[in-house]
């Protein structure tokens, strides 16, 4: 016969009353001792003795009434030790159950993502713009139109736009013009950095020949004129390509000048044509193109220069294209990613001197769209049926890593639970590593590449029926996309929060709840570093709470455990700012179905488990966002259900001590290899 933790007590109880029996006596001569001097001290004493007497008396009463009730006890436990007494496999496990005792699993968790590897010969996908805007500024008019619609784009489309004021110089002055300052440039600029444009000063060098004095006054002359925190850089107009050492030196001269006093400011240099490798350094823009829409598309004069060949140097390099139909937008685009421009300005503008690029090209802002890659899933913004329609669209690079990391910790949660002892605390710490694989989006052009690093820890405690326990987790995720978003990476910072909680209203039947509260913060970058995408923001967070009710079908030496279960989350991503990307929110909830089982065989314990989830809204917790009064961005869409699987095995090296590995399969693509061990104190 099995004794439980109870009749432990009921004996303990009574060897603790023998042992009683055998000290009291001393304790009361002990009394007596320490009573010494006090006129009544016999009489205590005697009174003592007699008490004991007593209390040894009931004390053997109360063992033979223990005897007793033990006897009715062993047919009348609870039927949850029943289950422990006829499973050699929970019997096993529960000899030691100790409120004193600790449990501490220690898991790695292994998963299969594939290292991400850019291609060095891949073309550019990510662009950004670099807008010459040679209209004045004004408070009114067609200026005021000209502008308000380039700040209404903003900085996210926009980055770098160049403009100065000049006038003509009169009659003796070795200017060809000079440089003006207006209060309405300077409210101009203010509105530009407002939107989050950079301002780039103009001067010009009439083809390598200005003298250099007159350039550096015009570059003074921004910086006294506008203030150097209003001053991200400079425009370099009619430069030389560097055909002569004279050319370099007199290009070197500027980018020195402008480092040396500006360090922090960015030099473009327009050359138009192409330059030699000799000059390449002196600028940290090369405008290298500067030909109409006709010559790029029919008439290319191929690169010459290494600098322009080296996919590495796109960044550096600029192509204005002008005089272009809407026609004839999206192949110039794809010609210029191919030549290496990751810098790219299209206008229909005819550049016709002596103003030029002073009229907003024809569909302004959907062509500013289109070259930082926000396009519809198919056909053109140009089409059309989109230029008649109020609101279009369009997509950019998303990922639910945040939501397959909260599912992770829910499952974990869950086992961890499945393993709790009466009594005990339970310490579960796991890190995960490489865990994610390939994710492509049903409807859009999303797909990526993830892998994710980090640990998660359980802490529990079992009161008998009832487990309560908190869980902390910790994350960092890399996303590679792929395709349309080749080029553009995603970095996550996860971190997790949670409840956890277990009641057993008998041996059979048990409710398990979760709740979880994930925050985390999504920060894009591209290849080249440049493109709308690039250093964007965003932080969400996500809500998770399940409950889940299972019965159990106990047999020798193991159970299998059907469950049942719903599940409600909470998806929030917040503004993306510097693209004035609107923040969105789904709450969404579930039915979880699944059996869990465990069955020993001596030494060795098998375990597995299968669910399936299934999501009640046909929406995906990833929902479309606002953008702009035109835009929309489109939400994810992945499957409503999927199906997590894990199967495993357990040895235990003794009563102390075990190791366990298994695998599972989650989300119906996401791999991981677990290898633990666990230890009792």
């Amino acid at each position: 016969m099995q004794l439980t933790r109870q009749d432990f007590g009921l004996l303990g109880s009574i060897e603790m009353k023998k042992q009683l029996k055998k000290i009291l006596p001393c304790i009361m001569a002990g009394i007596t001792g320490i009573s010494y001097g006090n006129t009544n001290s016999k009489d205590d004493t005697d009174n003592l003795i007699k008490i004991s007497e007593n209390e040894n008396k009931i004390a053997e009463n109360l063992e033979a009434k223990n005897s007793s009730e033990k006897l009715i006890s062993d047919n009348s436990i609870s039927e949850k030790r029943n289950f422990k007494q006829n499973s050699n496999f929970n019997t096993k496990k529960e000899n030691y159950d100790d409120p004193d005792r600790i449990q501490i699993n220690l898991e790695y968790m292994g998963g299969f993502s594939k290292k991400h590897k850019d291609s060095d010969n891949e073309i550019i996908k990510s662009q950004q713009v670099v807008m010459p805007a040679f209209r004045w500024t004004g408070n009114s008019g067609v200026n005021a139109s000209f502008w308000k619609g380039i700040t209404d784009v903003g900085g996210g489309l926009i980055p770098y736009v160049a403009f100065g004021s000049y006038k003509a110089a009169p009659s003796g002055d070795p200017h060809q013009q000079y440089l003006v300052k207006r209060d309405e440039d300077m409210e101009q600029i203010a509105r530009n950095k407002a939107a989050g444009i950079k301002n780039i000063g103009y001067t010009y060098t009439h083809g390598s020949t200005r003298n250099l004095d007159l350039v550096y006054g015009d570059i003074d002359n921004f910086v006294n004129f506008y203030g150097r925190e209003n001053i991200a850089g400079y425009f370099i107009d009619e430069i030389e390509g560097g055909a002569t050492q004279a050319q370099i030196d007199y290009m070197a001269k500027i980018y020195n000048y402008i480092k040396s006093k500006y360090p922090e400011m960015t030099v473009i240099a327009n050359n138009g044509w192409g330059i030699r490798d000799g000059i390449a350094p002196y600028a940290d823009i090369w405008m290298t193109q500067e030909v109409s829409a006709t010559e790029y598309l029919n008439n290319y004069r191929a690169r010459t220069s290494e600098f322009e060949k080296d996919p590495a140097n796109s960044n550096h390099i600029l192509h204005v294209i002008y005089n272009a139909t809407p026609e004839q937008y999206e192949e110039i685009i794809k010609l210029s990613r191919e030549r290496n421009a990751g810098n790219l300005f299209i206008t229909s503008d005819t550049n016709a001197y002596p103003n030029g690029y002073d009229d907003l090209p024809t569909y302004f802002e959907d062509l500013m769209m289109t070259i930082n890659n926000f396009t519809p899933k198919t056909g053109s913004l140009f089409s059309p049926e989109n230029q008649a329609a109020e609101k279009v669209t369009v997509e950019m690079p998303r990922s639910k890593v945040d939501l397959d990391l909260t599912k992770a910790a829910r499952s974990a949660i869950y086992k961890n639970l499945e393993n709790s002892k009466d009594g005990q605390y339970k310490i579960d710490i796991a890190y995960m590593g490489n865990y994610g694989g390939k994710y492509k989006d049903k409807e859009s052009n999303v797909q990526y590449d993830s892998d994710t690093d980090g640990v998660l820890a359980d802490v529990s405690k079992d009161f008998g029926k009832f487990s309560l326990g908190t869980v902390f987790g910790s994350q960092k995720s890399k996303v590679n996309y792929k395709g349309k978003f080749s080029n553009v990476k995603e970095k996550i910072t996860s971190s997790q929060f949670g409840l956890n909680g277990k009641y057993d209203f008998n041996d059979n039947i048990d409710l398990t709840g979760n709740l979880i509260y994930s925050s985390n913060k999504h920060a894009f970058d591209t290849n080249t570093g440049l493109g709308a995408i690039a250093n964007a923001e965003y932080k969400s967070k996500i809500l998770d709470f399940s409950v889940k009710a299972g019965y159990k079908f106990l047999f020798d030496n193991g159970y299998v455990k059907p469950y049942a279960g719903l599940g409600i989350t909470k998806v929030k991503e917040g503004n993306i700012d510097k693209l004035h990307i609107s923040n969105t929110s789904k709450t969404i909830s579930e039915g979880i179905v699944g059996v869990y089982g465990e069955k020993s065989f001596g030494k060795l314990d098998l375990f597995g488990n299968l669910e399936y989830e299934q999501r009640f809204n046909k929406k995906s917790y990833h929902s479309e966002r606002e953008y702009s009064r035109r835009y929309t961005i489109a939400p994810l869409n992945y499957a409503s259900g999927t199906i997590n699987v894990e199967a495993g095995l357990k040895y235990n090296i003794s009563d102390n001590f075990k190791i366990k590995t298994s695998y599972e399969l989650r989300d119906s693509k996401n791999s991981l290899v677990k290898l633990g061990f666990g230890a009792e104190f």
